[in-house]
């Protein structure tokens, strides 16, 4: 059953000029470890890569937040999320455990999609009820093969 729904665009312009205003902090801010690895390799492959991938982030986050109906309060913050691939290219939720434990108390699981375009980065998140025969993973109740631990 769904819980919420949530989306978000953003215009990857506007994520460049807070870039090139706060650099390597904003990037920090928005972006968790695993992120920020794929972030380092797509900007060295191509800058506007790793700006699309930033963008894109920032959107899931943002799709997240109102799917859960939480808004960038705990346990939903930047951090909390980390939005990575599964092997199948698939993007998957990460939470950090206090918002894997909020997702576990109210048996959710979480959905996103991501695309972008040359000035726009959009996402769409889906926050699911799961029923209570189905088993959450233990680490993280997000599922799919790339979440399923928390991180610190």
């Amino acid at each position: 059953m769904i819980y919420g729904i949530g989306t978000d665009a953003v215009e990857v312009s506007r994520i460049q000029e807070v870039v090139e205003r706060r650099g390597a902090r904003f990037i920090e801010r928005i972006l968790g470890p695993r992120e920020r690895e794929v972030h380092a390799l797509r900007s060295a492959r191509s800058p506007q890569r790793g700006l699309l991938f930033v963008a894109t982030r920032f959107a899931a986050k943002e799709a997240i937040a109102k799917a859960l109906g939480l808004g960038m309060r705990q346990p939903m913050d930047w951090q909390a999320a980390q939005i990575v691939n599964a092997r199948s290219g698939r993007p998957e939720v990460l939470a950090d455990r206090q918002l894997g434990d909020y997702l576990r108390e109210r048996r959710l699981r979480l959905h996103i999609s991501v695309s972008d375009l040359e000035n726009l980065a959009i996402a769409y998140a889906i926050a699911e009820t799961v029923a209570p025969d189905v088993a959450l993973e233990p680490g993280n109740p997000v599922g799919g093969a790339a979440a399923n631990r928390t991180h610190p």
